[in-house]
């Protein structure tokens, strides 16, 4: 039950005396009751009415209705100027207080009593007033009327009323003072309280306190407190005062709250309104936070400021949150940023992830589209993963393969700072941008770094970029050639040629052993060690001549093996280098030949045969090689027989084993006598050479060695001895002839 006190100043009221006081009340009124209500009781007409008003001028001063919640009460206090009192002074009037619970008002706005049909005109005439049993609300205050008002108003009106809410939420949050509204007609300012309390979720309007009006507005402990203009404007410094006649200098937009209300009472959906109040109760009674997730849900561009205190809220509520929110949320999340979808699917509690999952995917799709560093296209990986969310992976290639194309980042970095997940996904994307740019970028990009580990990684097969990692490693790190060797093997959709210059390329210009080369040709079998750039390769172990070499003779043999039958390598230096590659072995394999003939006693004639036509294409440092060789060789076949077989020679072959001979080391005297024989002997039969000769002179200067060489002769073949003293005689007039040439010019 509500109870009722009547105040006003009458010759003897329940005080006992003339005056302002209590003249009736409910029975059930106790004196912390009236202490309560007696701080209300008080009116004062606007400055500008007339000192003694009539009855009609009264009629029109403005209807105080105040409402405060006090000390556990909900106290309505209704006070109107009457004029003159008992004594017929002026400066009375009338005080109606209605003191209610919770029960009383439940389902109701207080706004709603402004003109409610329990409210007196007059004091009552006697002292004792009944109880309310039900408080109901008066006709002039609903939905509708505010509805009406603010359509008439046009968007002056939709304007104040934003801005209203915005004083009014501020208000609230303790963040500024008291909010007045000025306007001449007090029932005005009732329909702007309305407006604002239909606008709030119930429990808010509850405690929204208000006076319709009054005259001393910076005294007035009310939240929402009208006046008139004229009291307005004797204010100094009103602070949060807005006159309703008109929206004149509102310029800012409204707040999300705000705007969420004033967009619905335009349509007069006040469904809206409701969502928005059930919503803000279920994220801790924050107006503000309502507003902004509603408005973000509407597809209103979040603010800086906005979107953590939005997804924090999202996540403290999660399932709390109504149904039409998530709807709307999977409707918006395609076009919101990826930071904000992931964190809105990431407060989403798991029961409602697949339904968002493929709105919330959509700007990451168009995120890292867009994304221009492959260090962004890693961060939006790790987000989604955080998140929980699932990215295609052909999303994932072509960023990674745009950025890369671009040379837009660190390869070997953001792969190690790539989840797991989309590790292969971005190494493919990676790798398609590598081998579709140009040679510059890819250069930049493929360092040695990236290279040592992309070595390592699985492959697309057949992929572009194959050959210049292998070859990168394998230029560097000798250690891993013939594992990449037997890799660039296996690789049979390249062809052959193909596979022989990538093993060309991982060695350079260095040279192989022969040992080494022999291990190529071996791996890479005999379709590619029959391609001419790597018998060019294998020959360079070949030609450095290290004849005793391990392998030497083996890698002779498998290169010779590999010559195309009718022997053409075409014009190129590839060509060139292969078709002295084969000469080359056949020098080794002809010298080897000629060994095994003299070691077995065997015909040498065929061998050096073989040789004299071999070293017309050789490798000119193998030739003289090779030719040094024979030449040793040779000096262990007999004497006779062996100027047979010089005679047979051609002069080309001959005069080079002869230099060959000439150029041998002959330490002992032993070694002298064995080319004194050939030397001597090869005079007699007109094959001299006179290097050889001159050669076999310079040792017998020696008197020891000549006596010891005489003696050998004679025991061998003393007509020998004629053809050493012809020799001799020879090289001494020659001798003199050049010590005579320039004895006649220091003579002259």
């Amino acid at each position: 039950m509500a109870q009722q006190l009547h105040y006003t100043s009458a010759e003897r009221g329940l005080a006992g005396h003339a005056g302002f006081q209590f003249v009736a009340e409910s029975s059930t009124v106790t004196p912390d009751v009236r202490h309560v209500v007696m701080p209300f009781m008080s009116y004062r007409p606007p400055p500008d009415t007339p000192p003694q008003p009539d009855s009609r001028q009264c009629a029109d001063l403005p209807v105080s209705l105040c409402y405060q919640r006090v000390a556990g009460h909900a106290m309505l206090v209704r006070c109107r100027y009457l004029g003159q009192d008992y004594s017929g002074r002026y400066g009375n009037f009338f005080g109606h207080a209605v003191v209610a619970g919770d029960e009383e008002l439940e389902g109701i706005r207080p706004i709603e009593l402004w003109g409610a049909a329990f409210w007196a005109e007059r004091p009552a005439p006697t002292d004792t007033l009944a109880e309310l049993g039900e408080v109901t609300p008066g006709p002039e205050i609903s939905p509708d009327l505010v509805t009406r008002h603010l359509s008439s108003l046009g968007e002056c009106g939709y304007a104040q009323l934003g801005a209203l809410l915005d004083a009014v939420l501020d208000c609230l949050a303790g963040r500024t003072g008291r909010v007045i509204l000025s306007t001449e007609r007090a029932g005005d300012v009732a329909v702007w309280i309305a407006a604002l309390s239909y606008s709030l979720p119930f429990e808010v309007a509850a405690d929204l306190s208000f006076t319709t009006y009054t005259a001393d507005p910076e005294s007035a402990q009310q939240r929402l407190v009208g006046t008139t203009p004229t009291v307005l404007s004797a204010i100094a410094r009103p602070g949060r005062a807005f006159r309703l006649d008109g929206a004149d200098g509102i310029v800012d937009p409204p707040g999300r709250f705000a705007e969420i209300v004033v967009g619905a009472w335009r349509t007069a959906n006040l469904e809206t309104i409701d969502a928005l109040s059930d919503l803000a109760g279920r994220l801790d009674d924050d107006l503000a936070l309502a507003g902004t997730v509603t408005a973000f849900s509407l597809g209103s561009e979040l603010r800086p400021d906005e979107s953590v205190a939005m997804v924090e809220a999202l996540r403290r509520a999660g399932r709390g949150l109504p149904e039409w929110l998530w709807r709307n949320l999977a409707m918006v999340l395609p076009r919101v940023g990826a930071d904000l979808a992931a964190a809105i699917y990431q407060a989403a509690d798991e029961p409602r992830r697949p339904e968002l999952a493929g709105p919330a995917g959509e700007p990451f799709a168009a995120a890292l589209l867009a994304a221009d560093e492959l260090t962004e296209v890693v961060r939006l990986l790790r987000l989604a993963a955080t998140a929980g969310l699932s990215i295609p992976d052909g999303d994932v290639v072509g960023a990674a393969s745009g950025c890369t194309r671009r040379g837009r980042g660190d390869v070997l970095a953001a792969h190690g700072a790539c989840p797991r997940r989309y590790r292969q996904a971005l190494l493919t994307g990676m790798l398609s941008g590598l081998a579709a740019t140009d040679e510059a970028i890819r250069r930049t990009m493929l360092t040695p770094a990236v290279c040592d580990w992309l070595v390592d990684v699985q492959w697309p097969a057949g992929h572009e970029l194959v050959p210049a990692v292998w070859v990168s490693v394998g230029t560097r790190n000798p250690g891993r050639r013939d594992e990449l060797t037997a890799r660039i093997a296996r690789e049979a959709d390249r062809p052959p040629v193909e596979r022989a210059e990538l093993v060309v390329a991982m060695w350079g210009r260095e040279v192989p052993s022969p040992s080494q080369g022999l291990a190529v040709v071996e791996t890479v079998g005999r379709a590619v060690a029959a391609q001419p750039a790597l018998l060019g390769l294998v020959g360079r172990a070949l030609a450095t001549g290290r004849l005793e070499a391990q392998g030497t003779a083996k890698l002779a043999v498998a290169v010779a093996e590999l010559s195309p039958v009718d022997g053409s390598y075409g014009v190129a230096e590839t060509g060139r280098a292969a078709a002295r590659a084969v000469a080359d072995a056949h020098l080794v394999m002809d010298l080897k030949a000629l060994h095994e003939a003299l070691t077995n006693d065997r015909d040498l004639a065929t061998p050096l045969a073989r040789l004299q036509r071999s070293r017309t294409s050789g490798t000119a440092a193998l030739v003289d090689t090779v030719t040094r060789a024979v030449a040793e060789e040779l000096l262990g076949v007999h004497l006779r027989l062996l100027v047979g077989l010089y005679r047979r020679l051609s002069p080309e072959l001959r005069s080079a084993i002869g230099l060959a001979w000439a150029d041998l080391d002959y330490r002992t005297p032993s070694d002298v006598t064995v080319l004194a024989e050939l030397v001597l002997a090869l005079r007699r039969d007109r094959l001299g050479v006179p290097e050889l000769d001159r050669r076999l002179v310079r040792l017998l200067d020696r008197k020891s060695t000549r006596q010891r060489v005489e003696q050998g002769l004679r025991r061998r073949d003393s007509k020998l001895l004629d053809e050493l003293a012809e020799l001799t005689k020879a090289a001494g007039s020659e001798k003199r002839g050049v010590l005579g040439m320039f004895t006649r010019k220091r003579d002259s």
